[in-house]
């Protein structure tokens, strides 16, 4: 403990250690072991206090000289021509989504955005497999392909008629048609 504490306190007055004379940094030296042999931290801490308060420390800065160029012919960069903002070009390419657009989800739609809205399609099964923990694959006549999310049983033939519906939460629902019985699904391809 009186190694770390003797080694902070050496790291802390270590800057104005060395703007001090030989002299003061003796004195200082001492100063500090003196500090950091005593047991209580209490009296360690006045100790270093009282230390730090004795020091004056004057910080002088020297002023900076103006750099000259060595020879006194001129150099002349060549000037190339302004490039395209290529920021400016896409953005412009590109809509702006605005801030009204931001969270309309959870708005109430209006009925012609209900109707435009597609809740469920209609598909024939063209491939079924079962992956390695019992779960369906099935890909469908438009080229989709689905993969059950959840461990329900239904028994689909290639050739079935199925039905995809949204439900809460964007989850989606396969079912068969004329069947209320689903199971719950994520798109694949």
């Amino acid at each position: 403990m009186k190694t770390v504490n003797l080694a902070i306190a050496a790291v802390a007055l270590s800057g104005v250690m060395s703007m001090a004379n030989a002299k003061d940094e003796q004195n200082l030296t001492m100063a500090v072991q003196q500090c950091a042999q005593e047991q209580d931290d209490s009296l360690r801490l006045n100790c270093f206090d009282l230390l730090a308060s004795q020091l004056s420390v004057s910080v002088t800065q020297t002023p900076k000289r103006a750099v000259q160029p060595s020879s006194t012919a001129k150099i002349i960069a060549p000037v190339s021509k302004p490039k395209p903002d290529i920021q400016a070009t896409s953005k412009a390419a590109k809509p702006e989504k605005s801030d009204d657009d931001f969270a309309k989800s959870h708005l109430v739609k209006t009925d012609e955005e209900k109707a435009a809205e597609v809740t469920e399609i209609t598909a024939k099964i063209t491939q079924v497999s079962k992956l390695m923990r019992g779960q369906l694959k099935v890909t469908l006549d438009n080229g989709q392909q689905w993969q059950q999310k959840d461990s329900g049983k239904l028994r689909l033939k290639v050739g079935d008629e199925i039905i995809l519906e949204t439900g809460a939460l964007n989850a989606i629902y396969l079912k068969k048609a004329n069947e209320n019985k689903r199971i719950r699904v994520r798109r694949i391809k």
